[in-house]
């Protein structure tokens, strides 16, 4: 009687009999949702941080939009392009730098010789100064730096007094040298600012320009006539998601689009790589969502076959 007692329900003893194939059964199934939920998880946050890392790596993704404008019309202007850049997507932001620049300036004595002044946001991280020193300053004559291959073009030294006139109003400004410096990075985005470029010197019709003169945002405040700006939009992709990315470069491209044809910015010329790059990467997602979505088919026919070799068994044993 105490063994009968002791003896566990039919169904249970059924399955005790049959624990091996239970047993592959539960194994099976558990491997398969695991792994399925492991890389599923894995693939979504690796493909984010490859795509944030990717579009943060590429001088094309910067914005760069330059246009003419007088100085009253700058504030407007860089409210316009920041909402440009900001607009398309949540997640994509952008640090703003602009460059304001003078007309072109001709020096004294030097018929072919030209240059700008141009006033350059944290020009301190990213130049070694080679003499002198780069702080800037708004008084007169207004400090200036120049680059020492545009330096060495025109002749200049630190503590060298200028006098330039502006080629359309025959205005004069007073610039002092107090630096010279070297691009610690040329390569980098920020330099897309400099109207002339990093190698200091452009040659056109038998004249020359060179520089540019870098001044202060405060020399800019009111110390020479400004006629243009650049700004130069450095998107931050850390919160950018990986979904619509063909959306969010459509709206961009109609934005920046537009830009030459607002009141603030009519004419501005627009340059960036970043909607092609996000309609790339859009695709390069959809091929590695593909390949892992094969992947995980293939995991799924092989539980698939496990179980039904598992239910097989059950059936010859029930049947025995």
């Amino acid at each position: 009687m105490r063994q009968l007692a002791r003896r566990p329900p039919p169904a249970v003893r059924h399955v005790i009999t049959h624990r091996a194939a239970f047993a592959a059964v539960a194994l099976t199934a558990l491997i398969a949702a695991t792994f399925t939920a492991a890389a599923v998880s894995f693939f979504g946050a690796v493909t984010t941080i490859a795509a944030r890392g990717e579009l943060s790596g590429r001088a094309g993704s910067a914005i760069v939009v330059t246009a003419n404008v007088a100085r009253d019309q700058v504030r407007p202007a860089s409210a316009l392009v920041a909402a440009t850049i900001d607009g398309p997507a949540p997640g994509l932001r952008a640090a703003l730098s602009v460059s304001l620049q003078s007309g072109i300036l001709k020096f004294s004595g030097r018929r072919a010789a030209a240059t700008q002044l141009i006033s350059l946001p944290g020009l301190a991280s990213q130049i070694a100064v080679l003499s002198g020193n780069c702080r800037g300053g708004g008084q007169d004559p207004i400090p200036a730096c120049v680059p020492e291959t545009a330096a060495r073009v025109l002749g200049l030294a630190t503590g060298d007094r200028l006098t330039l006139r502006d080629t359309e109003t025959g205005a004069t400004v007073r610039v002092l040298i107090t630096g010279i410096f070297r691009p610690t990075r040329p390569d980098s985005a920020y330099w897309m600012l400099d109207p002339i470029g990093v190698g200091g010197i452009q040659r056109f019709n038998g004249s020359f320009a060179a520089g540019p003169l870098i001044v202060s945002p405060a020399a800019a405040g009111g110390h020479f006539v400004i006629r243009s700006a650049t700004w130069l939009g450095l998107p931050d992709f850390n919160r950018l998601r990986t979904t619509g990315l063909t959306t969010v470069a459509s709206e961009l491209t109609n934005r920046m689009n537009a830009l030459p044809n607002s009141a603030v910015l009519s004419g501005a010329n627009v340059i960036s790589g970043l909607p092609d790059e996000l309609t790339a990467l859009a695709t390069a997602l959809i091929v590695a969502r593909t390949q892992l979505l094969a992947s995980l088919l293939t995991l799924l026919v092989v539980a698939g076959a496990t179980l039904s070799l598992a239910v097989r068994l059950l059936a010859q044993r029930r049947e025995a």
